[in-house]
């Protein structure tokens, strides 16, 4: 992603980790993303390196706060709203594409 505009949110339940993704990513491209994340981290890891030219680092990240299905945090499992949001109950960055 060297160059490319950046989006971004810092997680305040991993110290303030800041996870980055290109503001050029489509809708589609972030819902399928976050299918493959809820199904398999590692391979959503590997499909960001390859597909969205991310680093390990920003790809991990990214997959790591991809939310539960049903609108649910990552971590709590409490409720979110949909996009990109921080958890009410737990402070934990949430990718709810």
């Amino acid at each position: 992603m060297v160059g490319a505009a950046q989006a971004s949110i810092s997680c305040r339940r991993c110290g303030g980790t800041d996870i980055h993704w290109s503001s050029d990513l489509s809708e589609h491209d972030k819902a399928t993303f976050a299918a493959k994340a809820r199904e398999n981290k590692i391979g959503s890891m590997k499909f960001a390196r390859a597909s969205f030219a991310m680093s390990l680092k920003d790809a991990k990240a990214l997959a790591l706060h991809v939310s539960d299905s049903g609108n649910r945090c990552h971590r709590c499992h409490g409720d979110i709203a949909l996009g990109t949001s921080v958890c009410g109950q737990c402070n934990s960055a949430n990718l709810n594409w």
